[in-house]
C-alpha cells in the first residue's frame, strides 16, 4: 500500500463495465470543471473525478485550502487563493469552456461559493455533492457586510432521505435535491475490503509494536480556537477539556484492567501538536497508559489501526463506523441539544458526563460489532452522481 493520502484513492476497486458500456454507446466526452476547498468537499467529489476520467471525460478546475492535498495530483486542477475575485474566476471559466461544474459544498470557504455563482451567471450547469448532514443553507449562502449572496446549483446530491426531507423543510426547491448517497463513504467501504491484515498491521505498527497493547485514537477538532472567531454557541467543552477527561479515565481503567493502553491524539489539520502535548504532559498518568500526538499517515490508515476511535463531533467517527470500527462520541458538559449527525442517525453512541463515560469504559472490554446499514445506503453513490451529471449535459444511458 502506498502511504500517501491522495494516492490511496487509486487503490479503489472499481467496476469498469459501466464505463465500457457508455463508450460502446458512443457517448461523447464531457469537459468537467472541478472546484473544492474544504477537505470534506474534496473527499466527496474525488471518487466522481476518478470515474469520470475512466469514462474518458476531461477535467480542469480550481482548488484552495485542504483540498489541494487531495486533488493536487491532477495538474489540470490549479491551486488558487480562496479570496480570488469574481472577475478572475469568470475569466478562468471563460477560458476553460466547461460543459458542467462539479462543486464541493463546504460551509465557510469563498472559492466554492464564488465559482458556483460565476458558473450560474454564465449558464454552466452546476452540480454539488453534499458531504455532511447539517448546515444546509450555510453551504450555499455567504454574508458579507450584512448582505447575503446565494450560489444554489442546479442539482444537489445528498446523503440520504433524511437530508432530503430536512432540506425540504428548510425551503430548498425539491427539483434541486437528488438522493445519491455519499461517494466518499462508498469509496472507503471498498478501500477497507482491499486491505490485507498485513496492511493494517503496518499502519498499526506506527503506534504500537505488539498485539497486547490496546490502541485508542482520539480525533481532535479546534473547538477552543473556533469559539474565538465565530459566533457559534459554546458547546460546554473544548478539545482540551475532553482530552484531559479521556486520558484520566483511560489511565484509571488501564490500571484496573491490567491492559496496557496507548492513546494517540490525531490533531485536526488546523491544529498544532504542542498545545495538546502540554495538556497531557501536565497530567499524572500511570505507566500503563502511554500517549502520543501524531499526524502520521492518512486519516483512514489511522482509523483502521485503532481498537477504539473517540471524538467529539468529528467526521472521522462516521468514517470509522463505515469501516466497522468501534466508535464513541464524547461531549462532556454539553450545554445544547446534541445535533451531531453520528448521534442523530444512530451511527455513534454519545457520552455527556464523566460518570456515564466511566460506565461505558467499564463495558468496553465486552464490546461487540455493529450492524452497518449505512454502507448499504451509500452503495452506488458515485455512479449515481456521474449519471446525473451526464443527464444534465445531454448524455443518455442505453
Amino acid at each position: 500500500m502506498n502511504n500517501d493520502y491522495s494516492s490511496l484513492f487509486y487503490d479503489m476497486i472499481l467496476d469498469e463495465s459501466y464505463f465500457r458500456s457508455l463508450k460502446d454507446q458512443g457517448c461523447r466526452n464531457v469537459n468537467l470543471f472541478i472546484v473544492a476547498s474544504d477537505p470534506g468537499s474534496a473527499n466527496a467529489i474525488m471518487p466522481v473525478i476518478i470515474e469520470c476520467l475512466k469514462t474518458g471525460h476531461r477535467i480542469s478546475g480550481l482548488v484552495s485550502g485542504s483540498a489541494k492535498t487531495m486533488l493536487g495530483q491532477w495538474h489540470e486542477i490549479m491551486e488558487i487563493d480562496d479570496s480570488t475575485s469574481i472577475e478572475d474566476i469568470s475569466n478562468i471559466l471563460n477560458a476553460a469552456h466547461p460543459d458542467i461544474l462539479l462543486a464541493g459544498a463546504g460551509a465557510f470557504n469563498s472559492l466554492e461559493h464564488n465559482v458556483r455563482r460565476v458558473a450560474l451567471d454564465q449558464g454552466i450547469p452546476c452540480i454539488a455533492v453534499l458531504d455532511h448532514w447539517m448546515n444546509y443553507w450555510q453551504r450555499f449562502c455567504r454574508i458579507n457586510e450584512g448582505h447575503c449572496t446565494y450560489s444554489l446549483p442546479d442539482r444537489i446530491c445528498v446523503l440520504d432521505e433524511i437530508v432530503h426531507d430536512e432540506m425540504l423543510a428548510e425551503s430548498f426547491a425539491p427539483e434541486k435535491i437528488v438522493v445519491t448517497g455519499q461517494p466518499y463513504f462508498e469509496y472507503i467501504a471498498n478501500w477497507k475490503k482491499s486491505l490485507s491484515q498485513d496492511d493494517i498491521g503496518l499502519f498499526r505498527s506506527r503506534f504500537v509494536r505488539d498485539d497486547t497493547t490496546l490502541l485508542i485514537g482520539f480525533c481532535s477538532e479546534p473547538l477552543a480556537e473556533d469559539l474565538k472567531v465565530t459566533l457559534t454557541k459554546n458547546p460546554g467543552y473544548t478539545q482540551y477539556t475532553t482530552i484531559k477527561e479521556i486520558a484520566s479515565e483511560l489511565g484509571k481503567w488501564s490500571s484496573i484492567s491490567g491492559h496496557r493502553i496507548h492513546l494517540v491524539i490525531r490533531p485536526h489539520p488546523r491544529e498544532t501538536t504542542h498545545k495538546i502535548e502540554n495538556v497531557l504532559m501536565q497530567m499524572n498518568l500511570p505507566s500503563s497508559l502511554s500517549w502520543d500526538v501524531s499526524k502520521v499517515g492518512s486519516s483512514l490508515e489511522f482509523v483502521v489501526s485503532c481498537d477504539l476511535l473517540i471524538g467529539m463531533t468529528s467526521m472521522a467517527l462516521i468514517e470509522a463506523f463505515i469501516l466497522s470500527q468501534q466508535v464513541l462520541s464524547v461531549q462532556l458538559g454539553l450545554q445544547n441539544k446534541d445535533v451531531f449527525f453520528g448521534t442523530t442517525r444512530g451511527y455513534c453512541p454519545s457520552i455527556y458526563d464523566t460518570q456515564e463515560l466511566n460506565k461505558w469504559f467499564e463495558k468496553w472490554f465486552y464490546r461487540n460489532g455493529h450492524s452497518n446499514d449505512v454502507i448499504k445506503k451509500m452503495s452506488g453513490a458515485t455512479e449515481h452522481v456521474v449519471s446525473i451529471m451526464q443527464e444534465m449535459v445531454g448524455i443518455k444511458e442505453g
